[in-house]
């Protein structure tokens, strides 16, 4: 293993525990790309998690012997197991410092795997209309049922599946290699651990296959990881993971572990309804097994081919390094995701226990309490120096606004006054027009009673109720004892039209026709051409 001597602040080490393999990558941003600069792998004296459980729980067997009923009986017998394991504790603390003291964890942040068979997977079909806390809850209250016990300790986050469902991810347990390392963090010469990043060994794999080979959304590809002790296929369609068939609690050392996960394979196509595959993709201990051979024979139609770490920059490895990379493909998927966060083809699942988070809140405040207060002193001064300039400003505008109601107030009269001169033009105005009416033709009304009244003579048993000028003429409104008068009135007017006519009938029972009649002014009369007068044999024209 190379480490760097120089290396930039984005740093993320991958970290994946499985049995007693240790398997780590080292990734960075460096000139716009991520590399890896090392993969390493380390076996660890014993499993984590299992030794380490102090005097009180190792000290003393629960179990007690009915000759010897205060557990004295071969005492120096029963010290041995006990020294065993402290000495293997101490062998495992001191193997974890050794390990993790090669890298400047002051400027590289840690990303785990939850270890084998603690994640649970949970598909619903929407998102019951409900979001962020009342979502979140909503899938504890049907999950529970499901797993058959309490979350109450559990770890819980999903994503959106492209059919508007959720994919739900349930941790469950504690992580040993985050309590290894807090546990010796003092001990570490390259600094404290920081942990950015928890995820399961699926959703690693799952995302990796996502970003480094792209699978079309109508490919059907069965992700299988060989590990030390644990081993797992995934059904993907697309780049969206569509079944997890059971965990296998069995690695590469297993002779049949190919066959087996070959009859899974083919029981989870028969009981889920999943067609033909069209692309396996390996990963893990494929060399120790010769997993490539034995799908390829299993599957001939199919595209068998070993995890790839895509567009990564592997030029810092070692060819032998980049022959096993399917080893790490956890690890480095981990460390990538963590670096990369703001790629959207990461499906973002985040399983980091909340005491962990709080823990690391801490002690960032704890270190930089101080930075964080002068920052807030300053921000304060800068406010405060802001609101007295903007103080000052709306005095300013206030007294500004105070004189011009002031201005406002003494002008009042005046647009008092102007208001009721403006009133007496548009009543001046009306009365102008009106006077010009009937200055055009003055004699009009005189003509039209004129008419009317020598039409009254002739037609009889009519009523006028109401005369109105128009544009064109006039409107007249009126009552007849009879409907044939109507006409008979109508036709003394010039472009005469009958509007409407009711019938109706009065308190005392008397049948009445209302009408309406627009018709044109009556012309004045043509005037007569002027009398001619012969005085002397010569024409005068009189007048």
């Amino acid at each position: 293993m190379k480490i760097p001597g120089k290396l930039s602040r984005k740093q993320v080490l991958g970290v994946m525990v499985d049995g007693t393999d240790l398997r780590l990558a080292h990734l960075g941003w460096e000139n716009g790309e991520i590399v890896i600069h090392s993969l390493e792998t380390i076996v660890l004296p014993a499993h984590l998690g299992k030794i380490g459980k102090g005097i009180a729980q190792h000290g003393v067997s629960d179990e007690v012997e009915d000759n010897d009923i205060f557990g004295l009986e071969d005492l120096e017998d029963k010290e041995e197991p006990f020294d065993d394991e402290v000495q293997k504790d101490q062998d495992l603390s001191g193997t974890i410092i050794n390990v993790f003291t090669k890298y400047p964890l002051n400027n590289t942040k840690i990303a785990v795997n939850i270890p084998g068979g603690q994640a649970t997977y949970y598909s619903f079909e929407s998102d019951f209309g409900v979001k962020k806390k009342k979502l979140r809850q909503r899938l504890i209250d049907e999950i529970i049922p499901l797993a058959g016990g309490t979350l109450d300790t559990a770890t819980i986050d999903y994503f959106r599946t492209d059919s508007d469902g959720l994919m739900v991810t349930v941790s469950e347990g504690n992580i040993p290699i985050i309590e290894e390392l807090i546990d010796v963090k003092n001990y570490l010469a390259g600094g404290q651990p920081y942990f950015c990043g928890v995820n399961s060994n699926e959703m690693a794999l799952v995302n990796l296959v996502r970003l480094s080979l792209d699978p079309p959304e109508d490919k059907i590809t069965s992700v299988v990881h060989i590990g030390n002790d644990f081993s797992r296929v995934i059904i993907m369609k697309g780049g969206e993971p569509i079944s997890f068939i059971q965990l296998l609690r069995e690695g590469y050392q297993s002779p049949q572990i190919c066959q087996t996960l070959f009859s899974k394979i083919l029981l989870e196509q028969e009981e889920a309804g999943i067609p033909e595959i069209d692309q396996i993709v390996l990963s893990g201990e494929i060399g120790m097994t010769r997993a490539v051979e034995f799908f390829e024979k299993q599957f001939p139609d199919a595209d068998v081919r070993s995890i790839t770490p895509g567009p990564l920059d592997t030029s810092m490895l070692k060819s032998e390094e980049i022959a096993v990379f399917s080893n790490y493909a956890i690890p480095v998927s981990l460390a990538w995701e963590a670096l990369d966060k703001k790629n959207k083809k990461f499906l973002d699942i985040e399983l980091m226990p909340n005491a962990i988070k709080d823990a690391q809140k801490t002690f960032k405040i704890a270190w930089h309490g101080f930075a964080l207060l002068g920052i807030i002193f300053l921000g304060m001064v800068l406010l405060s120096y802001q609101g007295f300039n903007r103080l000052g400003r709306i005095d300013m505008l206030e007294e500004s606004i105070s004189m011009k109601k002031t201005s406002l107030a003494s002008l009042e009269p005046q647009y008092i006054y102007i208001n009721q001169l403006q009133n007496q033009i548009e009543i001046n105005k009306n009365n102008l027009d009106f006077i010009d009416a009937i200055i055009v033709d003055p004699d009009k009304w005189s003509r039209l009673f004129g008419l009317l009244s020598e039409e009254f003579k002739r037609v009889n048993k009519i009523w006028i109720d109401r005369i109105q000028s128009t544009e064109y003429g006039f409107t007249l409104i009126g009552k007849a004892s009879s409907r044939h008068k109507i006409p008979m009135l109508s036709a003394a007017f010039d472009g005469a039209e009958l509007e409407w006519a009711n019938r109706v009938i009065s308190e005392n029972g008397e049948i009445a026709y209302e009408f309406q009649l627009n018709a044109m002014m009556p012309q004045p009369p043509p005037e007569a051409p002027p009398e001619k007068v012969v005085i002397n044999d010569r024409a005068l024209t009189a007048g």
